[in-house]
């Protein structure tokens, strides 16, 4: 319509422009209508309306073939889009099973599915799996059954009652041409007496399942009984040739009328609703027409059918009753052919993906709380079956007309929570951050095993600061394993095993060469084995099998997974904290704690070997900045991107800093020459000038009293028997304060070592002499 009204602007008008034909006001503001493009049509005034938001994705309902289905999403897309102002949209499945609909939903390749009838048995599995959630009844109840007008139902009172059906009159009454207005039959207590003593049958000992004794062939015989005697009564012989013509659908829909009225005993005549060649496949319109024409003939008939239907309402102008049979249990549909009983009523439920909720938070409570009862759905697919109207027309006239049905349903579309994602350009930031550092790690690295044998390097253990290296690039990887907005489980135990290995690696490495440190320079006499790397590296294995273990019990019995966080109106994913993070980061603080104490028994350590400082400025920044980030992320709830930063800044403030006060300094005097100048002493004696020396006193210098180191890893241990040479060096003479009490750290210092040497040459003595074994 668009397209023809702009091209008759464009083509037709210019022409008709140059006619000289007097036109009137009315033709041409006829013309100017058709040049103007049709606006959407809305069901609400525009005051009334919501904007729509074009930054949502739309709402993806799946829509049946029936008109029900159809009324079901027109309806719920109108206040969607209009009321809370989000867009949605209709996915055609006619053509797909209900079965085909819940693995649709189960991908997510739809959001919701608003009529579904029955299926428990399938949609168990999906429940079960949490892929898809059950969002409640529709409002209403499917029935199937048997239905006659309500001309014949007028007839009495028990006319709806399947044990009128047993009575000649009854069968009479559906042989005739018409039923008019003076039509009746007696409305006795007989037909009442009949339908007392079949409740009483079936709720005796005989159809009893709690009776042990009881078999479903007594049951089936007591009935028989029953019938023949009501026949009996009531002269309704086999050899009756009358009987009761019953409309039942083709066997491809699976009816059981034959089968209840056979087991019931019923005078029906169970035949195929007639269809004619327009019908085609159309067994509900072959039902619906046949009714239209029985109804307005006022011919008896009785037919299955089921509710709800347009046919029910009172726009169609046909009025049905349903007749009553034995009512449904599990008992009776166990029976198979004995089948003797009323069909079941299906509960008609929603059902959505089960991300649904994370998607669009509001459309998931409107859908979840949304229902309507049966009338409303019959009499909105009334007026489009009888009244010529579109099914947007006649849904938007019943929502404007029962406005106290729906707007309770309808929640606040200003608490919307939108899913949000992490700003690309902090991502891309941190990530360039962390390769940068990651380069430089590896540097680092090269340049620690190229220099290893440098004095500064190799007092530092070249193998620790090593593995203190290979942990820090790990625990980086936090960070580039945070790449999605939508983590999946694996991914959360990638970072999660990446983060507290990393730390255990760095930790160990860190915590073993300072204990080493610390245990040669407390010692007085050293009698254990020494602590070389090797055995060193055995300890370091052990105590990351044990972080190993722990992470892998986590890993079995309750993997990390992803979880919805909510800051206002956006929602994102996140990989969730449970109690085992809270678990090893105390334990990690308390491992810094450790190595912090550590530290401080080494603080005395020659130059070469003291790093205590560096070290706890890395502990305290560590413990302060874990603390108050973990703090942060538990106790304020910011968008994704704050979520993101304030998790790589986690490790970008920790991790880096260490490594940086350990292996940069070093490096740096390694490169400017000064990396085998470094004093191994544990003494630092002060060589100044006395006054009436020659020299001026400005110009003294410092010297230490120190020995080689030697070569290999061990250089730490054999700082112990170098102590000895330290007392051989010149003792400054005595000019003040400071030079006395430098002369008597040197006496204790050489007393010291004096002791050791004694205590050395008399187990050397022992072991020699073999007069001295006693």
């Amino acid at each position: 319509m668009i397209t023809i009204s702009l091209c008759f602007c464009l083509f037709v008008l210019p022409k008709m422009a140059l006619l000289r034909y007097n036109y009137s006001f009315a033709v041409f503001l006829l013309i100017a209508a058709l040049c103007v493009p049709s606006a959407r049509s809305w069901c609400f005034p525009p005051s009334e309306r919501r904007a729509l938001r074009t930054d949502l994705e739309p709402i993806r309902l799946a829509s049946g073939g029936w008109d029900g289905a159809i009324v079901d999403n027109v309806l719920a897309t109108i206040l969607l889009q209009e009321k809370l102002g989000i867009p949605a949209t209709t996915v055609n499945v006619d053509n797909l099973s209900d079965e085909e609909v819940v693995e649709m939903l189960n991908r997510g390749e739809v959001d919701a599915y608003l009529e579904l009838w029955g299926l428990d048995d399938v949609l168990a599995p999906f429940l079960a799996s949490q892929t898809v959630q059950n969002l409640g009844p529709l409002g209403f109840v499917a029935r199937l059954g048997w239905y006659i007008p309500d001309y014949v139902a007028n007839i009495s009172r028990s006319m709806t009652s399947y044990d009128a059906y047993y009575f000649a009159e009854t069968v009479e009454i559906f042989q005739r041409e018409t039923i008019n207005s003076s039509t009746s039959t007696a409305d006795t207590m007989t037909s009442l007496s009949v339908a007392n003593s079949v409740d009483d049958t079936l709720n005796s000992d005989v159809c009893n399942p709690s009776n042990g004794s009881a078999t479903l062939q007594d049951c089936h015989d007591a009935l028989s009984a029953l019938v023949e005697q009501v026949r009996e009564t009531n002269r309704l012989q086999e050899n009756n040739t009358q009987l009761i013509t019953f409309w039942t659908p083709p066997a491809y829909w699976l009816p059981l009328d034959a089968t209840i009225a056979r087991n019931l005993g019923l005078p029906f005549n169970v035949t195929d609703i007639p269809m004619i060649p327009e019908d085609g496949n159309d067994v509900e319109g072959a039902i619906v027409r046949n009714v239209h024409a029985a109804y307005a003939a006022r011919k008896p008939f009785i037919t299955y059918f089921y509710k709800p239907h347009s046919i029910f309402s009172s726009i169609s102008g046909v009025g049905l009753r349903r007749v009553s049979l034995p009512e449904y249990t599990e008992e009776c549909a166990a029976l198979g052919d004995g089948y003797n009983c009323d069909y079941p009523s299906e509960i008609v439920k929603k059902v959505a993906w089960a991300g649904l909720k994370r998607k669009n938070s509001v459309a998931h409570s409107f859908l979840s709380q949304l229902t309507f009862s049966e009338y409303a759905q019959q009499d909105i697919v009334a007026a489009y079956v009888y009244q010529n109207r579109t099914f947007e027309e006649a849904t938007c006239a019943w929502l404007l007309d029962n406005r106290a049905a729906w707007e309770s349903l309808l929640p606040d579309p200003n608490t919307l929570i939108t899913p949000a994602s992490t700003s690309s350009a902090a991502r891309v930031a941190l990530f360039v951050l962390a390769g940068l550092i990651v380069l430089l790690c590896m540097i680092m690295g090269l340049m620690t095993w190229h220099f290893r044998r440098i004095r500064i390097i190799q007092s530092a253990s070249p193998t620790y600061l090593l593995l203190i290296l290979f942990g820090a690039v790990m625990s980086m990887l936090w960070i580039f394993l945070d790449y999605s907005d939508d983590p999946s489980t694996a991914q959360c135990t990638a970072r999660v095993w990446m983060r507290h290995l990393g730390f255990s690696i760095m930790f160990t490495a860190l915590f073993l060469k300072t204990y080493r440190i610390a245990r040669v320079f407390k010692a007085t006499v050293t009698k254990s084995t020494p602590l070389n790397d090797l055995r060193l590296f055995y300890h370091f294995l052990q105590m990351n099998v044990v972080m190993v273990v722990v992470l892998v019990i986590w890993t079995i019995v309750n993997p990390p997974h992803a979880d919805q966080l909510i800051s206002g109106n956006e929602s994102y994913l996140v990989c969730v904290i449970s109690w085992w993070d809270n678990a090893i980061y105390i334990a990690e603080v308390g491992c810094l704690v450790g190595l912090a104490v550590v530290c401080f028994n080494v603080r005395k350590a020659p130059s070469a070997f003291n790093e205590s400082k560096f070290i706890a400025l890395s502990v305290y920044n560590w413990i302060v900045v874990a603390v108050i980030l973990q703090i942060i992320l538990r106790a304020t709830t910011g968008n994704a991107t704050f979520f993101f930063i304030i998790e790589a800044l986690e490790i970008l403030l920790t991790v880096p800093i260490i490594v940086g006060l350990l292996l940069v300094p070093k490096l740096y005097l390694t490169l400017k020459g000064k990396g085998g100048e470094v004093s191994t002493s544990s003494y630092r004696a002060a060589s100044t000038p006395r006054p009436h020396q020659s020299g001026d006193r400005s110009s003294a210098k410092r010297q230490d009293i120190e020995m080689s180191s030697g070569n290999g890893s061990d250089s730490v241990e054999q700082h112990t028997s170098q102590k000895q040479s330290s007392s051989m060096g010149p003792v400054p003479a005595t000019s003040s304060k400071a030079d006395q009490k430098e002369l008597r750290a040197l006496r204790t210092e050489n007393a010291r070592l004096l002791k050791e040497s004694e205590a050395m040459r008399l187990q050397l003595l022992r072991m020699n002499n073999p007069h001295m074994s006693e």
